[in-house]
C-alpha cells in the first residue's frame, strides 16, 4: 500500500510539473504569435512602400523610353 501511494504521489509531482511546462509554454507561444503578427504587418507595410517606389520608377523608365525619339 505504501507504494501505492508514493507512487500516487509521485504521480501528482510529475503531473503539477508538467501542468507548469504547459502553461509557461503556452505563454511564450502567445508571445512568439504577437512578436510574428507585429512584424507581418511592418513587412507588409513595407512591402506596400516598395511596391509604390517601384511602380514610381517604372513610371519615369517607362516614360523616358518613350519620350526617346526614334532611331
Amino acid at each position: 500500500m505504501a507504494l501505492l501511494i508514493e507512487d500516487h504521489v509521485r504521480f501528482g509531482n510529475e503531473h503539477k510539473q508538467l501542468l507548469t511546462a504547459q502553461l509557461l509554454l503556452t505563454n511564450r507561444i502567445d508571445k512568439l504569435v504577437g512578436t510574428l503578427d507585429t512584424a507581418i504587418k511592418e513587412l507588409s507595410a513595407s512591402q506596400r512602400h516598395t511596391d509604390e517606389r517601384l511602380n514610381a520608377l517604372i513610371a519615369v523608365v517607362d516614360e523616358l523610353i518613350r519620350r526617346r525619339p526614334p532611331q
